[in-house]
Order: C-alpha cells, then sequence, then structure tokens
C-alpha cells in the first residue's frame, strides 16, 4: 500500500471518518481529535505513534521507518486540513467554510443560540457532529425549564438594582459565546469593603480597536 492508501485506511479504522464529517483535524499546527462533543488537542507524537502502531501490522510491519511515517503524516495532512483563516466553530460545505458562532456545544447536544433568540425553522437543540469544528463546550445540559435559584440570591444581594442585575446577566451571557460584534467592555468599579456587597456602578462602554 503507498502512504495515500494508508492515511485513509487509518481513517477509516480508526473511527475517524463518518458520514457526518472528519473526527481528526489539522489546524494552525495542531492536530485535533473529536471527542463525540468538541475537538482536542492531540501531542504530535501521540498521533504519530498511533500512525506507527497502524503500521505495525503483519502486513506492514516492514514499512515502519521515519521517511515512510512521515509520508503517511502528509498524507493525512492533506486530508484533515482546515485553512489558517478559518475561525472556529464553524462548518464546512460546499461552498465552503462558515462560521457557526452562534452554536454551543452542551452535554446533550448543540445549542444554537440563533434559533433560542427568534423564531426560525433551526431546532434549538441538534445531536452533536463532528462536522461542526468547536473547542469549547459546556460540561452541562441544555434544559429551558432550568431556574438558577443561588445565583438570583446572589444577585440579590449585592446588586439589589434591577438594571445592575440584568447588566450582570447579559455580561456573563456574552462571555460564553464566540460573538464579538458588539465590541463592548465592562469597567466595574467600587466594591464592598466588608466583604457584604456594597454600592457597583457598571459602565457599559465600546471597546477600543
Amino acid at each position: 500500500m503507498n502512504p495515500a492508501d494508508i492515511a485513509d485506511a487509518f481513517l477509516a479504522q480508526r473511527g475517524l471518518q463518518s458520514p457526518q464529517g472528519l473526527c481528526l483535524r489539522r489546524y494552525q499546527q495542531d492536530w485535533y481529535r473529536y471527542d463525540g462533543q468538541i475537538f482536542k488537542k492531540v501531542a504530535d507524537d501521540e498521533l504519530r505513534a498511533d500512525v506507527a502502531n497502524f503500521l505495525r501490522r503483519d502486513n506492514m510491519r516492514g514499512s515502519v521507518n521515519r521517511p515512510f511515517l512521515g509520508n503517511v503524516l502528509t498524507n493525512l495532512e492533506a486530508i484533515c486540513m482546515v485553512p489558517a483563516e478559518v475561525e472556529w466553530p464553524a462548518r464546512q460545505t460546499e461552498h465552503g467554510w462558515i462560521p457557526l458562532q452562534h452554536c454551543i456545544p452542551m452535554q446533550n447536544g448543540l445549542l444554537n443560540l440563533r434559533a433560542l433568540r427568534s423564531a426560525t425553522s433551526e431546532p434549538v437543540l441538534s445531536p452533536h457532529t463532528p462536522a461542526l469544528l468547536s473547542r469549547v463546550g459546556l460540561p452541562y445540559n441544555y434544559d429551558p425549564l432550568a431556574t438558577c435559584p443561588r445565583w438570583m440570591e446572589f444577585q440579590q444581594t449585592v446588586l439589589p438594582d434591577p438594571e445592575s442585575q440584568q447588566l450582570v446577566q447579559e455580561l456573563f451571557g456574552y462571555c460564553l459565546t464566540y460573538d464579538l460584534r458588539m465590541q463592548k467592555f465592562f469597567l466595574f468599579v467600587g466594591s464592598g469593603a466588608n466583604g457584604k456587597g456594597g454600592d457597583a456602578q457598571y459602565t457599559r462602554s465600546s471597546s477600543w480597536r
């Protein structure tokens, strides 16, 4: 077998190729492997050892040498490469790569913030898929009926002003997304000296460029 065929066989037999998309990706000099929810970084030597062990099958043992192994890895790079200019999270289509900053991987699926905010035909929660390239996921289930009594109690204690509460909720919600279109940063002025909270001012301001 030549290196190109071996690269194809490695992806297939290691379960790294699915109808939804590749589960191994090369991006900006790093390797990433899909874990069922997100893509996690794989050390170069770990992947190299995995390919070498794959080559050590009975009919391929004589091919395990550095030049041949390098050729196999080069073919894997050609198959798995994601252009450096692609910003994750993203998805590959027949028309190219499209950003999906409104999608957040949760434990029980992919949360579509765009569908959550407005009435669209898109599902709010969809199954995990390696077609979505994301390195960040939240270790919680999406539950539209969930409440947050401890968080609300904390806000009532330190921020009795409803407008300030709303602003802080907006801030933390914004931090959960990849969307930077708002171009904002927050200035927190003042603190409670006795550890029980106190007057605080939250200033919404345009960010610098």
